[in-house]
């Protein structure tokens, strides 16, 4: 499922929605929440099929669209679908319509979570981050959305009672909801797993430690006199062609541009039918007649289970098992057999099971009951029928994409079709991930190239990619950055021009005070005062700006001495030190570990700077989001 039209649909349901949804509200409903609940995903997942289903494929022009999102169009039906839902559900679940007056924010907060969604997907995407049935179910028992901790209903001497909660979920007229609910937490375990990956990559050291010290408790008093770059006037400075290429050719690396490619591509997934459920289903059923006919359990999981874990152990040696580590079904089923009862064909998320119960117990500490099963495992995958279908999908998506209609043929088969915007050859393919030929392919084909099938997901995914158009690697042509070297240049001048009245000050700035010798000054722009005592370590210095090479003299030059010409991000300037708190070990050991405390707990905030620094790397285009 993917990720923006379940979680900007679903996740409101359970948190604050962009109007808010209280407490006081869900512990209204709670006697009919499986009701509410039902209704509003029938919404919520309609929304999807009309908002988000059509993937973009349909756009006519950009008159039809509110707004772009990476190589994702969003038509202007389908933003407003979206925002309908949005307030449909404030209807509903407060009972009240949003003012006239916000519907212009509100529009524009659902464009926000559209984007941000968008972009976190294709972020989890390209790290194949996955959900899995067992957390699902763990979070579903036992951290569960914090309006339904909250609730009443499932709390017990006014805590949270997993129990209470799992029994309302085991409830007969309950288990389909359960399993919509894992549409939730599928969304927001893969966005907690991405928060804790951007933390995660951000460990503190002890250099960011000591760095962190100084920063604050480093102070001076510096006295300057110099000029600042805005006093210089920039009429002044006469920047000719030969200035900018004499300083084009001296940074020319700063002007390097990678090969960019863009490309278009298709997407097919290959998906079991109903039929092909039922001939898994007749399968294990077939299988569990053998073994009434005298069959070996054991030996049947050997030969003809899709899960080898268990096999070769002795039961002794087999795991015990606990409540809501499986799902509704198989608990109800299995909790409730006899030692050495055959149960099954049960369905078990995305596959059948026979289970042979081995042996039952209360846990010594928990008290809860726990089994011990052997199990017959059969997946529902595709048949022989829809394998042979999507083949010739495959093939006949191939075909399109040779001649030139893979959006066409994405539109009529109701199939993936996504373009890009340039990409470098970074090993990251957007929508796709990282995949060695693709890569190769991409950077190494000319243009109208045709990739092959690339199978994917254990071959029931098919990705075919055309190479659009090619940027070659080399360097930004001289007069497209002009402009910008010509500002450069200008600074350069003011600062050479700085340095050698200093130079001819020299003398005067030693023997003389600065404030005397800034009455002789005849440039109009020259300047002296101090900074009082300011922080000066790896930072801006008051009045000063920002250097390394300034801290750094800050730090080591010895007091009332006159320095040579520093340029900072303000000026060039000589200094003089008054006054400097030097560094004390002693102290700085006394305060480190607390240091390391806040500077780990400053890591929770990583996340939504993350997001919104990785945002950047999108095209982001709003164009009719308001009506």
């Amino acid at each position: 499922m993917k990720l923006q039209g379940f979680a900007l649909y679903f996740t409101p349901l359970f948190k604050e929605t962009i109007l808010g949804v209280t407490v006081q509200m869900m512990m209204k409903m709670r006697e009919n929440l499986h009701l509410v609940l039902y209704a509003l995903i029938i919404v919520f997942l309609l929304t999807i099929f009309f908002s988000w289903g059509a993937g973009g494929g349909d756009v006519l022009s950009d008159r039809n669209l509110a707004g772009k999102i990476g190589s994702q169009n969003v038509t202007l039906q389908q933003f407003d679908v979206t925002v309908r839902n949005q307030m449909e559900y404030i209807r509903q679940t407060q009972g009240r319509e949003v003012p006239s007056e916000q519907r212009d924010a509100f529009r524009k907060s659902v464009w926000e979570q559209m984007v941000n969604e968008h972009v976190l997907q294709s972020e989890i995407d390209s790290r194949n981050l996955a959900f899995s049935g067992e957390e699902f179910l763990y979070a579903t028992y036992n951290d569960p959305i914090p309006q339904l901790k909250q609730s009443e209903q499932f709390q017990e001497n006014g805590t949270f009672s997993p129990t209470k909660f799992k029994s309302f979920l085991q409830q007969p007229n309950n288990e389909q909801l359960a399993y919509q609910l894992k549409g939730y937490y599928e969304s927001t375990f893969a966005q907690n797993t991405m928060q804790q990956y951007v933390e995660n990559t951000n460990v503190v050291t002890d250099a960011d430690v000591l760095e962190t010290y100084k920063s604050e408790n480093l102070k001076a008093n510096v006295k300057f006199y110099g000029y600042r770059k805005s006093k210089l006037k920039a009429a002044k400075y006469n920047v000719t062609d030969a200035d900018v290429q004499a300083y084009y050719d001296a940074h020319k690396k700063d002007y390097k541009v990678d090969a960019k490619r863009k490309i278009e591509y298709l997407k097919l997934n290959i998906v079991p039918t109903k039929e092909d459920t039922m001939l898994t289903l007749q399968q294990i059923e077939q299988v569990k007649e053998n073994i009434k006919d005298g069959a070996n359990f054991k030996e049947e999981v050997r030969y003809v289970s899709d899960n080898q874990d268990n096999v070769d152990k002795k039961d002794e040696e087999l795991d015990w098992i606990s409540k809501g580590n499986r799902s509704v079904a198989f608990d109800e089923a299995v909790f409730s057999a006899k030692v050495g009862e055959m149960i099954g064909p049960i369905w078990d998320f995305d596959k059948y099971v026979l289970v042979d119960v081995i042996e039952t117990r209360k846990n010594p500490d928990t008290k809860e009951a726990e089994v011990k099963v052997r199990e017959i495992v059969k997946r529902v995958i595709a048949g022989p029928t829809t394998s042979e279908n999507f083949e010739y999908l495959g093939e006949d998506a191939l075909t399109a994409a040779k001649n030139g209609t893979m959006k066409e043929f994405a539109e009529k088969n109701n199939v993936e079709y996504n373009e890009t915007a340039y990409i470098t050859d970074n090993g990251f393919i957007p929508g796709v991930g990282q995949n060695a030929y693709l890569s190769n392919f991409i950077f190494k084909k000319p243009v109208g190239e045709v990739s092959r099938q690339v199978r994917l997901n254990k071959g029931e995914t098919i990705f075919i990619v055309r190479i659009v158009d090619a940027q070659d690697a080399g360097y930004q042509p001289v007069d497209q950055v002009k402009a910008s070297i010509e500002r450069l240049v200008v600074d350069q001048k003011k600062m050479d021009q700085g340095r050698q009245y200093l130079s001819q000050l020299k003398d005067k700035l030693r023997s003389a005070t600065f404030k005397e010798v800034l009455k002789t000054d005849t440039t109009g722009a020259a300047e002296t005062d101090t900074t009082g005592i300011t922080s000066f370590y790896g930072k801006l210095v008051k009045k000063l700006g920002t250097s390394p090479e300034l801290s750094y003299l800050v730090e080591t030059l010895p007091l009332n001495t006159i320095s040579e010409p520093v340029e900072t991000s303000a000026g060039i300037f000589v200094i003089e030190v008054l006054s400097r708190t030097d560094f004390d070990q002693a102290d700085y050991e006394a305060k480190k570990i607390e240091l390391r405390k806040r500077l780990e707990n400053q890591r929770f905030g990583l996340y939504r700077q993350w997001l919104s620094d990785v945002r950047k790397e999108y095209d982001i285009e709003e164009l009719r989001l308001y009506q």
